[in-house]
């Protein structure tokens, strides 16, 4: 498979050697580990930002798809049926060489009301095996749109849309996840007035007939006249496996300082997505992170009013974002792009990841919104020169009933930390009380605000060291979500808790992966949880959460 490939190089020809300087300066101040810090005589130079995408392209997917589509195992299973392709998966995400990376495509037969999921190759679809799934997929935006469709159709639904009615997209997304349950999708109607209520109704995607509820939506939803949250707009979005992967370069005077791969949220790897991933982060020529991504999101409503909602991180929608293409879904902006956080619009012109460097401090903000149901979420990675990373998640809501009611989001970064290399690592932790904590066997650890408390991990051989510093919102956890921070071995099988249903077992199962193994002079890695309590109160935007990563001794 050839790869092509594009390169854009900006350069802003500002100085920088003082910015990096206070950077550098308001990065150590008040941090116990922070004994040395990088050189700033390192960084002196005109910023570039240098973006280089990488194969496989959007075309050279579908290819691979429909060539696996037509293999023998496939057929088998697809022949003579009304079928449609679902999702495409990238289990460990898309990475830099086709060789011997894995693909899940999971089609919907509804002549015979069963999911079939193919595992291949892109390099060599011949060995592609088939079996049929054991849970309902989430719906792609092919099989919404139907289900929307059939919707408008029904004569029972016809005097709304002709006032003015739309439709938009629910939790939860499905009304059973049972691989054994008749496909039906939740659709939800949104109609003209502040005295109509929304409703939500169930389309059988096999026998073509709308359902609809006692009380205008399913036991953990809700539709009534009261709805909360800005208009949702109803662009559309992604589907999951949109190819989008691009090499990073950002460069002082010429020389690396930050290097990684990033591949956008519809790519990512996960039982449910990461949303915007990051891969082989390194630092003036160092590894930082082996990768880092948010592979679990989860909410839960004060008394029960709806959900609790296992939500996805794979959906891209739309945001503004004014810039050039380097690539489909890959563009960089000549303005800071504006998410539904900061423009409290739920339109724009770009759905991927968004590149923009800052010319006033040249630090570069990494940026991608999702979407699952009426939610709208935020992935969002910032790079200082001066050595800092700014991992932030973000919520808000569209319109919606369920938005009035308070509830909790929580987010779980995993950080796979590769200081200098796989191994010799150790986490450390701080607080005004022990002062420090070698953390030498797995264990889950909560935030302690008042004690000031933060971690660091450090390579005991070559010396590197960087700290993990909590946001200043970030909360506590509470039973729900379990816990703040995760330190753990790394395993191949611990990307996430594989756990795959919207509606049910939607806590995060972290704990599992606690087993008294040693974390000391290992290879680590980090979980890392920020909770946001949304109480709706008219008129306020969204939050963001997560921690800075700060290189302290490198």
């Amino acid at each position: 498979m050839r790869r092509k490939v594009f390169l854009l190089t900006i350069v802003l020809t500002a100085g920088v050697f003082g910015l990096l300087t206070a950077n550098l300066s308001t990065a150590a101040s008040n941090d116990k580990a922070a004994t040395e810090m990088v050189n700033p005589a390192k960084l002196q130079g005109p910023v570039t930002v240098t973006i280089t995408p990488v194969s496989p392209s959007q075309a050279q997917m579908d290819a691979v798809v429909s060539a696996v589509k037509k293999h023998s195992a496939v057929t088998a299973f697809l022949n003579g049926t009304q079928h449609r392709l679902i999702s495409v998966e990238y289990p460990e995400g898309l990475r830099l060489s086709a060789n011997q990376q894995r693909f899940r495509a999971t089609f919907y037969d509804y002549t015979n009301n069963r999911s079939v999921v193919v595992d291949s190759s892109l390099n060599d679809t011949r060995q592609a095996t088939a079996a049929l799934g054991q849970v309902q997929p989430l719906p792609s935006n092919d099989e919404f749109d139907v289900a929307a469709q059939i919707v408008r159709n029904n004569k029972d639904f016809s005097d709304l849309f002709a006032g003015g009615a739309t439709v938009y997209r629910t939790m939860p997304p499905l009304m059973s996840e049972s691989a054994s349950a008749e496909r039906t999708l939740t659709v939800g109607i949104e109609a003209p007035g502040t005295t109509t209520p929304n409703q939500i109704v169930a389309v059988n995607m096999i026998r073509g007939t709308v359902t609809t509820f006692i009380n205008n939506a399913p036991p953990t939803a809700r539709a009534v006249a009261m709805a909360c949250g800005l208009p949702g707009a109803g662009q559309g979005t992604t589907s999951r496996g949109t190819s989008g992967q691009f090499n990073l370069t950002i460069s002082a005077g010429g020389s690396p300082i930050w290097q990684m791969l990033v591949i956008r949220p519809s790519a990512s790897s996960g039982t449910r997505g990461s949303g915007v991933e990051l891969r082989d982060v390194t630092y003036l020529g160092k590894t930082i992170l082996k990768r880092a991504h948010l592979p679990i999101l989860n909410v839960l409503y004060d008394n029960g009013a709806c959900g609790p909602y296992r939500d996805w991180q794979w959906q891209e929608g739309s945001f503004i974002a004014n810039g050039t293409d380097v690539a489909p879904g890959i563009r960089q902006c000549t303005a800071p792009p504006q998410t539904f956080l900061e423009s409290q619009v739920d339109t724009g012109n770009f759905r991927g990841v968004a590149v923009y460097q800052d010319p006033g401090n040249n630090e570069v903000a990494i940026v991608s919104e999702m979407e699952a149901g009426w939610y709208r979420y935020v992935s969002r990675w910032e790079f200082s020169p001066a050595g800092v990373i700014r991992a932030r998640f973000g919520f808000d809501g569209v319109n919606n009933s369920c938005v009035c009611n308070a509830h909790f989001h929580h987010a779980y970064f995993r950080l796979d930390f590769d200081l200098n290399g796989t191994g010799r690592n150790r986490f450390t932790e701080y607080d005004t009380r022990s002062f420090f904590t070698p953390l030498l066997t797995e264990t889950k650890r909560f935030r302690d605000y008042i004690r000031g408390r933060y971690w660091t991990v450090e390579n005991l051989l070559s010396n590197e060291l960087v700290t993990v510093r909590p946001g200043a919102n970030d909360g506590i956890a509470d039973t729900y979500a379990r816990g703040d921070a995760w330190f753990l071995r790394y395993r191949s099988t611990e990307l996430d808790d594989g756990r795959n249903s919207t509606g049910s077992n939607t806590e995060a199962n972290l704990d599992a992966f606690v087993n008294g193994e040693s974390i000391d002079e290992q290879d680590v890695v980090m979980w890392y949880t920020g909770h946001f309590y949304h109480v709706y109160a008219g008129g306020e935007t969204g939050h963001l959460v997560g921690p800075d990563i700060i290189v302290n001794r490198w």
